[in-house]
């Protein structure tokens, strides 16, 4: 380039001294152009090595002297090469030149007054070999520019104006792979010459402008302007144009260009800057870019004004390329790309662009101070936007107000999600755009913190809705799960270990499925008041909520989703169906996982967690008392729930329960029993109202229980007034007895280690009430259960199976010690057809029954059905006076003066069926010893005998008692049981107590 630019200048200036001598010869020769004509040709043809012609030549002298013009009619310049896009080098209908000849004369300066061209074509071509058709001069010359730096053969050049009009220029260098190509031009120009420094104005023209460079068109057919001051140094290659004002395509700019060649290194140093004039239509500026590249603006709409200002700088050579940056300055413009739900409008900010043309994985955008609107939102922030050559990244800080609603279009068509709500925010945004077209938000990570109103978002059947929250996200979550979750379970389990019942409830934590976790996004919410509902038939209302929450990809709504929880409110209001549960302070930690195959019964949304709360009350429902929850805290998961601590209060009665429920899964599958192990601890329990409760529960057959009245509750017999001046041991209650049996729950299999220190059990108050109660499928078991009642202290074992209402089964093993003989008669009122002779007798002894039998809805016992054994002993007891006692005194000779009082009495008894048999047992009465043995049937016919083993009579007696209650007979006979006879105990209560037993722990284990 350098070299060519030499070669023009030594062509120029030697086609000005050429001009010179040809008017100095034309002077002295002759003025008339026809004189004049062929001898300028000649010395053209004689001068230049390029074929010249001229129609006509012109010469004014005298009348302008000491200046000459000279005026070339169709001037041309032909200089044919392989591949020029032309073979003439220049060609004009008129060329005029004035020249100042006393200039050069005197002062050794070229001073051209005007210089004007007409209709020209200037075509200069470069072949590949670097030679170029605008080399005209002799070879001496060509040699003399390669060898030799560039100085004006005169001591100055000045060329006042130069004018082009209706012309055409043409540059096209091959080595440099640059093609200019102007039309239509109109120009006008100064030089100003002193050695090798030139300078001067320009004022240029075109009609249209391209310059292509390394076969890209940087300018296409543009029209153009330009007026700059420049200077140019030729030997440096030097070229400024300080203060430049250019239009393209009717845009206007400002320019400052400094271009040096550098020979000693090869490289070429450039410094452009540029500015708009104001602010520029942006769609006009994007129509100009090179369609090489306008490929990456495909789908993209962008209008509105913009101030841009740049700058290109740095080296080139082979191995380097300058720098492009350039900001733009948006005012009020509007962005929309295909394919994007969201138009931008409103638009404006700042962004700086940097192109290093080195290396295209370094340009990158610098956003600052953007504001825009889009739908019913507006965003403000800034960003940086990298790999503009690729798939572009976007990192973005914004903040402004979001309407949640607009959110709803990026969701899939076949995801039942609705946002409604306004955000008032920071957001931060990295994102490829190749994501954000396709919706990839698992791939897109975002966070952000909002002031959020009118809140409400749907999924599925689950709503949930605040006038006012603080809202806080992460995408994707980096956190994993909310964290809370598996501290809480890690703890808990550890105490679960400690304080299970069942030696160990929990399993010791709770894991995420391994190809399924809450990775997506991480929700933090605050507010005063939340409302939740799921379906039609569950809500809730929650105060003072701090929640955070964790899901897996919303977007991909073919696979289950998982959501994770973690959260407190103040207080909480909640309702299912008629049932309600309001509460303080609650505590919530939960994966919660999405079944996408449940049906029927089985859980859409499977829980596990740990729920603690305060205060709580729940409403079931009818005319059933609320149930009170003073605190409760326990673990879940989708099988099991392992109550770590809980206080309940319901109607009279309060308790703490701890312990585990679990088979949630085939309970609700109907195909396994609901399993519960519990400590059940309580101060005050009404046992009479818990069965009400519970009476029937898992009956599926109507006519097996009771059909429950209009409170929901079975039909009621007449209400038992129980006051405290009745009975200061009772609360001032009512005592309910349903007029049917009570049908132990069906379904369930719970074991409660049962410590009550007052328990209401019909009419009577019992304490401290210990031992093991076991309901299992409609069997309701008693081990080892010790209470104490105003009669007596008791232990009871029993098994109450109620497989229909009008068949009940009855095993007792029932042992009281200290029991008033009148009471237990009245506690056990059938036990009198069992063993009739105890209403003759009177105080306190020892009971024990080991029995079993099938009962009708009236708990009367079925007699084929009866079986068992019993004992009673006593000491000091009283037989009471009577026309049966009197008859037995008088066959046996009594002494009438002894007292009716039974210093000890032991007795076993078995029933089998309808006879009960009386095993021999003594009576010490006084100085009398008497041994009974007999049976009698449940029709109450007897047949006893009485031996008198020892008396102060001289002979032994005995009578036997034969008959009915009605005709009671009275025979003396011999004694069966000899003098002194002691009848050795037999102690089948204890085999049948054992047996009981046995049958209780088979039936609770394995089922009748």
């Amino acid at each position: 380039m350098k070299t060519t630019l030499k070669i023009i200048a030594w062509t120029l200036t030697s086609l000005l001294l050429l001009l010179l001598i040809t008017i100095a010869v034309a002077v002295w020769w002759v003025f008339t152009p026809e004189k004049i004509t062929p001898v300028v040709q000649k010395q053209l043809s004689s001068l230049l090595t390029c074929e010249t012609k001229v129609d006509r030549v012109e010469l004014t002298f005298f009348s302008t002297f000491p200046e000459f013009t000279l005026h070339l009619h169709e001037f041309s310049m032909v200089q044919p090469m392989e591949g020029a896009p032309s073979d003439t080098l220049v060609r004009a209908s008129t060329a005029c030149a004035t020249v100042d000849v006393r200039e050069f004369l005197d002062n050794n300066a070229i001073v051209v007054r005007e210089l004007l061209l007409k209709d020209a074509l200037i075509m200069a071509y470069v072949d590949a070999n670097g030679k170029a058709n605008y080399q005209v001069m002799p070879p001496s010359e060509e040699e003399v520019v390669d060898t030799a730096a560039f100085e004006l053969p005169v001591s100055r050049l000045a060329i006042e104006k130069i004018e082009l009009e209706n012309s055409r220029i043409g540059y096209y260098d091959i080595p440099m792979k640059l093609t200019a190509d102007l039309e239509d031009v109109k120009a006008r120009m100064t030089v100003e010459g002193v050695k090798d420094l030139f300078d001067g104005k320009l004022h240029l023209q075109a009609g249209s402008m391209k310059v292509v460079y390394d076969s890209v068109a940087y300018l296409d057919s543009v029209p153009a302007r330009i007026s700059t001051p420049y200077s140019f140094e030729l030997n440096r290659f030097l070229l400024k144009l300080p203060e430049a004002e250019m239009v393209l395509n009717e845009l206007p700019l400002e320019l400052a260009v400094m271009v040096e060649n550098q020979s000693s290194t090869g490289n070429l140093l450039l410094d452009i800057e540029f500015s708009s004039d104001g602010k520029l239509p942006v769609k006009q500026v994007l129509a100009m870019i090179p369609a090489n590249y306008a490929g990456y603006l495909k789908g993209i709409s962008l209008n509105g004004r913009a101030a841009m200002k740049g700058r290109l700088h740095g080296m080139v050579n082979e191995n380097s390329l300058p720098l492009f940056e350039m900001s733009v300055d948006l005012d009020k413009s509007s962005f929309a790309y295909e394919g994007l739900a969201y138009q931008l409008r409103d638009m404006s900010g700042k962004a700086d662009v940097i192109l290093d043309l080195n290396n295209e994985k370094d340009w990158h955008i610098i956003v600052d101070d953007f504001d825009a609107r889009t739908m019913n939102s507006r965003i403000r922030g800034d960003g940086r936007v990298d790999d503009l050559m690729g798939d572009m990244r976007f990192d973005l800080k914004t903040n402004g107000v979001l309407s949640l609603a607009d959110a709803n279009s990026m969701m899939p068509d076949d995801m039942n999600m609705d946002l409604r709500g306004i955000a008032r925010g920071s957001l931060n945004l990295k994102f490829r755009l190749s994501q954000m077209m396709a919706f990839a938000f698992d791939k897109i990570s975002a966070s952000g913190r909002f002031k959020v109103s009118d809140f409400q978002v749907v999924y599925d059947t689950i709503t949930a809705s605040t006038q006012l929250a603080e809202l806080a996200f992460q995408l994707p979550n980096k956190k994993g799960f909310t964290g809370a979750l598996l501290n809480a379970v890690s703890t808990n389990s550890e105490s679960a270990s400690k304080n299970s019942v069942a030696g160990g409830a929990v399993s010791g934590g709770f894991s995420e499925p391994a190809s399924k976790k809450a990775d997506f996004v991480n929700l933090h919410v605050v507010s005063d008041y939340l409302d939740v509902k799921m379906g039609n038939s569950i809500a809730a209302n929650l105060r003072g909520v701090n929640l955070t929450a964790a899901t897996s990809n919303l977007m991909d709504s073919t696979l289950a989703m998982v959501l994770d929880v973690d959260g407190f409110v103040d207080a909480l209001d909640a309702t299912m169906g008629e049932q309600s549960l309001q509460s303080g302070i609650f505590h919530l930690v939960a994966d919660i996982r999405e079944d996408k195959h449940a049906v029927g019964d089985a859980l859409k949304w499977v829980p596990e967690g740990y729920i603690s709360f305060k205060d709580g009350e729940v409403e079931l429902g009818g005319e059933v008392p609320e149930l009170k929850i003073p605190a409760i805290e326990f673990d879940f998961t989708p099988d099991e729930l392992y109550i770590r601590d809980s206080r309940l209060v319901i109607d009279k009665s309060d308790f703490q329960l701890i312990g585990k429920l679990s088979n949630l899964n085939a309970y609700l599958n109907k195909t396994g029993l609901l399993k519960g192990d519990f400590n059940f601890v309580s101060s005050t329990t009404d046992v009479n109202y818990l069965m009400e409760l519970m009476n029937g529960f898992g009956y599926e057959d109507t006519t097996a229980v009771q059909k429950p009245g209009s409170d929901g509750l079975p039909q009621q017999e007449p209400v038992n007034e129980i006051t405290s001046a009745a009975n200061p041991s009772l609360p001032a209650t009512t005592a309910r007895t349903t007029s049917g049996p009570f049908m132990v729950p069906k379904g369930i299999d719970f074991t409660l280690n049962v410590w009550v220190n007052e328990a209401f059990v019909s009419t009577d108050v019992l304490s401290d009430v210990r031992g093991t109660i076991t309901v299992k499928d409609g069997m309701l078991g008693l081990e080892s259960v010790l209470f104490t009642s105003s009669a007596a202290r008791m232990q009871l074992n029993a098994l109450y199976h109620t497989p229909r209402r009008n068949h009940l089964f009855l095993g007792i093993d029932f042992h009281l010690t200290h029991i008033e003989i009148a009471e237990l008669l009245t506690m056990i009122p059938d036990i009198d057809t069992i063993m009739p002779m105890l209403r003759s007798f009177g105080g306190r002894g020892e009971f024990h029954l080991a029995a079993e039998t099938y009962l009708d809805s009236t708990y009367t016992f079925k007699p084929s059905t009866l079986r068992g054994v019993a004992s009673v002993s006593g000491a000091d007891l009283v037989l009471m006076d009577g026309e049966t006692f009197s008859e037995i005194a008088k066959t046996l000779m009594f002494n009438k003066k002894t007292l009716n009082k039974v210093d000890s009495l032991a007795a076993e008894f078995t029933i089998f069926k309808t006879e009960v048999e009386i095993y021999p047992f003594q009576i010490v009465m006084d100085k009398y010893k008497a041994v009974v043995s007999g049976k009698h049937n449940l029709d109450m016919n007897f047949n006893y005998h009485i031996s008198l083993t020892d008396s102060p009579l001289p002979i032994m007696l005995g009578v036997d008692v034969t008959g009915n209650m009605e005709d009671m007979k009275y025979r003396p006979v011999a004694p069966r049981y000899g003098r002194l006879y002691r009848p050795a105990q037999r102690r089948e209560i204890d085999r049948k107590q054992l047996e009981i037993k046995a049958m209780i722990r088979r039936a609770l284990t394995e089922g009748l």
